[in-house]
């Protein structure tokens, strides 16, 4: 199955791309997206985005907020798109 991954606002400027298309095999999970992620992406991002082996950056899957635990054993479907939105502040 093919899946979209989007890095949206400097997150594209950390890994040189704004968007990736992957193949994961069939029967893939969210936890197994984001362990791709984490294995090719974070590395390159800023150190505070992934601490203790938890996203601190939204994750949106096909519009809808995800949790790394929580739906860890989701099923992913070909055609899906996974979001890294990084943290906004302000004030």
């Amino acid at each position: 199955m093919k899946v979209k991954i989007l890095f949206m606002g400097p997150l594209a400027d950390f890994t040189g791309e704004k968007e990736v298309l992957i193949e994961l095999p069939e029967g893939s999970t969210v936890g197994d997206l984001l362990k791709y992620v984490v294995k090719n992406y974070i590395p390159k991002l800023p150190k505070g985005l992934y601490v203790d082996g938890q996203f601190r950056m939204m994750l949106i899957l096909n519009q809808r907020d995800i949790h790394e635990q929580k739906d860890a054993n989701r099923p992913l479907k070909d055609g899906n798109t996974l979001y890294l939105i990084p943290p906004i502040g302000g004030g």
